[in-house]
């Protein structure tokens, strides 16, 4: 029993030290959400509980890897997470990897376990729905990899070549907060720090006090962030002579998960206190890119069916052979063709579903009302209600099967879900 028992504490002990790193990832600008102890039901079903990962991360392009962690390698318990890592993939479309990690330390027979393991992955021998079996160390590096790569993807500037006001206000907050300064090096660091945390961004500037100051006063302001803080009070349709204080959060905490464990379009709230209608709520939709089309939307075919019309039988065998193909390239002609018939009336649902979560699962902080979007390679940012970016998108429509989405997959996911990509107005 003693030998049981120390095991055990070995095991929260290692957990313990996951979180704490993982949150400095999520500090750090890696992650936007780190969930210990993640919990999803099987849809149809009532049990909130009935799937578990120990972790569940969030990257800031919405991707989700779930994590399990163990100190010693027991058959026995890798096919209970081989059974919740199946259907968490399963319920979760976001979920593209779920990994089994182990102390960088150990060694010996123990690491040659979780070595043979995973071999028995790699090469076939045993099918497998944990994609890979790692030390901590490797993990760290792969989630740094993996969010570098999509920052350079989606960015894709230097600091010296962002217009000289933005450049310069974005780095001196970076500064301020992560004791980023020196060489040029860092200052595009701190550039590419800065995109990663855009959405912790809007709700820094929202909720600085000086700014509101500067605001309320009327005083001709000409920086980065007075002038987007003056663009988002002036969609919301506030007074400044009415408004009192402006606090925000960008926290994935304060959010929180849809009932399904899925992540909400809501990136940021901002609460808003004035004389005369007391608090007031605004939520937002944070996105930034320089490409003229973001990643917006991944759910299953039967997800898009069950919020668009779940009775069309029709509808959802489309949306299930898309799934399976892709892509639009490869997508049969008489397929899309009826595809694009079956959504002509649902396009406005689509859109408003798509961008701000209307008409799916989430309560009223978990929707947007606005969107915030900032090309880079532009320099503009831009903001506007939910409605009005669905009806601008509608009427400049040049997607797919009438909808002004591009239609795809995330990598890894073909077969599995549907990947939106709409465009940055």
């Amino acid at each position: 029993m003693p030998i049981v028992e120390s095991n055990a504490a070995h095991g929260k002990d290692f957990q313990s030290f996951i979180e704490d790193e993982l949150r400095t990832l999520k500090r750090d600008g890696y992650l936007t959400q780190v969930i210990r102890e993640f919990r999803a039901r099987e849809p149809g079903y009532e049990n909130p509980d009935q799937y578990y990962a120990p972790f569940l991360i969030q990257f800031n392009d919405r991707t989700r890897w779930i994590l399990f962690s163990t100190t010693s390698m027991r058959t026995d318990r890798i096919k209970g997470q081989q059974w919740d890592a199946d259907r968490l993939k399963q319920v979760d479309a976001t979920i593209s990897k779920a990994l089994l990690v182990y102390p960088d330390e150990v060694t010996g027979r123990v690491r040659s376990e979780f070595v043979r393991q995973k071999n028995k992955y790699d090469s076939r021998w045993e099918f497998t729905r944990i994609d890979d079996i790692i030390p901590f160390g490797e993990l760290v590096q792969l989630i740094k990899k993996f969010d570098d790569e999509f920052q350079s993807d989606e960015v894709g500037v230097e600091a010296a070549s962002v217009e000289p006001s933005i450049s310069r206000s974005i780095v001196d907050s970076v500064i301020s907060n992560t004791a980023i300064a020196g060489t040029q090096a860092d200052i595009g660091r701190a550039w590419d720090f800065g995109g990663r945390n855009f959405e912790r961004f809007v709700s820094s500037i929202l909720s600085d006090n000086t700014i509101l100051a500067k605001w309320r006063s009327g005083a001709t302001i000409s920086d980065f962030q007075h002038q987007a803080f003056a663009k988002i009070l002036q969609c919301v349709g506030v007074d400044r002579s009415d408004v009192l204080s402006i606090t925000a959060t960008s926290d994935k905490d304060d959010i929180g998960l849809l009932p399904s464990g899925g992540s909400p379009k809501t990136d940021v709230i901002a609460t808003v206190v004035t004389r005369s209608a007391g608090e007031r709520v605004f939520t937002f939709s944070c996105k930034r890119s320089t490409k003229s089309h973001v990643s917006a939307h991944q759910y299953s075919a039967d997800s898009f069916a069950d919020v668009l019309d779940t009775n069309n039988a029709r509808l959802r065998a489309l949306l299930r052979t898309f799934q399976i193909y892709g892509n639009k390239t490869d997508f049969p002609h008489e397929e899309a063709v009826a595809l694009e018939a079956e959504l002509t009336d649902k396009v406005a649902s689509l859109c408003k579903w798509v961008v701000g979560g209307h008409g799916g699962e989430g309560d009223e902080k978990q929707l947007a009302n606005y969107v915030i979007t900032f090309r880079v390679d532009t320099n503009t940012l831009t903001v506007h209600a939910t409605e009005e970016y669905v009806r601008l998108m509608m009427a400049n429509s040049n997607g797919f099967f009438g909808t002004p989405f591009q239609w795809t997959f995330a990598s890894g996911q073909r077969g599995r879900s549907i990947q939106l990509k709409m465009p940055m107005l």
